[in-house]
């Protein structure tokens, strides 16, 4: 169960690096891009995946050192990875509004 979730994360992260360079292309050559809407699709596939596994691992990670409770680690594990998502979808769309030039 965790090897394609695994695939699906580097997918994403893959994706997203390449959805990022074909719109930086887009910025030389106007007519050739495919416009400023993949920057978007680029940087929230880019940051999602991110945060989806960092903010369960350090969340499990230190809370379970704190009190040392395996369900409380498991709990943050299942909850962390949603709001890590999440998070890292919203941080994605905000770094790419500040990359995407305004017409």
């Amino acid at each position: 169960m965790l090897l394609p979730l695994a695939g699906f994360i580097m997918a994403m992260l893959v994706f997203g690096g390449l959805a990022i360079l074909v719109s930086k292309t887009g910025d030389r050559f106007p007519e050739l891009g495919p416009g400023p809407w993949l920057r978007y699709v680029g940087f929230v596939c880019v940051f999602a995946p991110l945060g989806a596994v960092l903010l369960p691992s350090a969340l499990g990670m230190t809370l379970g050192r704190l009190f040392g409770s395996h369900w409380l680690v498991e709990l943050c594990l299942a909850g962390g990875f949603v709001l890590g998502g999440c998070g890292g979808a919203a941080l994605g769309l905000w770094k790419a509004s500040k990359r995407v030039p305004r017409e």
